[in-house]
């Protein structure tokens, strides 16, 4: 300080448009501010302190170096192993070994895709995005996705169940009220259920402008490999979880009321996968049919059906409603940490479904020795030698 000079007795004022007349004063008023002679860095000590900032640098860049060569081997093993795996599955299905109820419960189907997940997800990102709301990211639907969410929920609602009219099923129903209640009566009477959702998925599926866009092939895929599944995600809007029954409304005329416990007598031990994602529903789903009609949207949606061609726009639109279901989520329960977990068993209760679709198709099946529901058969048709 004593080497500056003040020309105006040292009190010049020092503010924003004076701080560079004088140094005297200004580093005066630093000091009386509280500005420590001890912090000002020396020559030695910038240069320290420099040494510190490469050496951190460099080591930053190494990390970042081995953690990309070990991204690389992981990928080139897993690349590997999966090769390995479309070889094994390509031998298995060449040997021409026939279905057999002794077989694993869940088989594992190979799906390849071009295009990577994160890239539907940026798709989608797109996809709604809006610039003439400037709102928090989620605590709201913007216009886009209102659309899309108000063009489900009214395709839903607008679509009962189609009247029961045709004589096989009339003559199901009256056999129940008449009959002993057994496993293949139960059988029959989801097939009529079953049936009746096939043609609400139809009308249904009329009313959403995205499956409009599906060429005609994909879409009688999705109808026809979905709609078991769609089937029994629905059959939980009618499920008592406390007394453990379903009421089936079949139309407007015929319900019929069944236990859990009547599935005992399937087969593949279905009894036991329908009790353990009915258990994880009654905790996740939290009385919500919005959840449900999101779900149904994304098991409409699935790439992974047999003899879908474009697999990529199905997947975009899969995650389309996935996107609004997490949304959907994050305002409802209003914390990231809630939501996301809610998300993800919802989706793990999806892939239960999954797995139980050809063991209940083979069952519905097997329950109508007669083929007197052509419709059911179709549905269920899994090539089974």
């Amino acid at each position: 300080m004593n080497r500056f000079e003040c020309n105006f007795g040292d009190n010049c004022p020092i503010d924003v448009l004076r701080r560079k007349f004088c140094k005297k004063c200004r580093l005066k008023k630093c000091f009386d501010m509280g500005m420590k002679k001890e912090y000002i860095l020396n020559d030695e000590m910038r240069k320290r302190r420099q040494n510190m900032i490469q050496e951190n640098r460099l080591k930053r860049k190494l990390v970042s170096e081995t953690a990309i060569n070990i991204a690389v081997d992981s990928t080139t093993y897993k690349s590997c192993k999966f090769d390995h795996s479309i070889d094994a599955f390509a031998n298995h299905c060449k040997s021409g070994d026939q279905f057999n109820d002794t077989n694993n419960d869940y088989e594992e189907i190979l799906v390849t895709y071009s295009v990577p997940d994160y890239i539907y997800d940026k798709a989608v990102e797109l996809e709604f995005w809006s610039v003439d709301r400037p709102v928090p990211q989620n605590s709201s639907f913007n216009d886009q996705e209102m659309c899309r969410l108000s063009e489900l929920f009214g395709a839903i609602n607008l679509n009962p169940m189609t009247k029961i009219t045709s004589d096989y099923q009339i003559d199901i129903v009256q056999n129940f009220m008449k009959k002993s209640i057994t496993g293949q009566v139960i059988s029959k009477l989801f097939a009529v259920y079953l049936e009746q959702i096939v043609q609400k998925n139809v009308k249904i599926s009329k009313h959403i402008t995205a499956f409009g866009t599906m060429c005609e092939s994909d879409q009688i895929a999705l109808i026809k490999y979905g709609s078991i599944e769609i089937c029994f995600l629905r059959s939980i809007l009618y499920y008592n979880f406390q007394c453990e029954y379903w009421t089936l409304i079949l139309d407007d005329e015929n319900s019929v009321l069944f236990n859990l416990d009547l599935f005992r007598e399937h087969k593949k031990n279905t009894y036991y996968n329908h009790k353990v994602f009915l258990k994880k529903m009654a905790i996740d789903w939290d009385m919500d049919c919005r959840i449900i009609d999101l779900m149904t949207a994304i098991l409409l949606f699935n790439p992974d059906r047999p003899n879908i061609v474009h697999k990529e726009a199905v997947k975009f639109q899969q995650h389309v409603y996935m996107h609004l279901l997490k949304k959907y989520l994050q305002i409802k329960y209003g914390t990231e940490c809630e939501s996301r977990t809610k998300f993800l068993k919802l989706l793990n209760c999806l892939q239960d479904l999954y797995l139980m679709n050809d063991k209940i198709a083979k069952n519905l099946v097997d329950g109508d020795p007669d083929r007197r529901m052509p419709l059911m058969h179709e549905i269920c048709d899994r090539n089974w030698c």
